[in-house]
């Protein structure tokens, strides 16, 4: 690849992404973790995965 075509291909991929900047990436960023509040700061914590 020829490096201009690489700054434009770069480059319009950035502006598309800078549409859907919140929806391309909030399922990479969910949380990892449960946590039920019973009351006030008390819960329970529930860690599923596996190793």
């Amino acid at each position: 690849m020829q490096r201009r075509k690489f700054i434009q291909n770069s480059a319009m991929a950035m502006a598309l992404l800078s549409f859907y900047k919140s929806e391309a990436f909030a399922s990479n960023f969910a949380k990892a973790y449960q946590f039920k509040a019973l009351r006030n700061d008390v819960g329970v914590f529930m860690e599923q995965g596996g190793t």
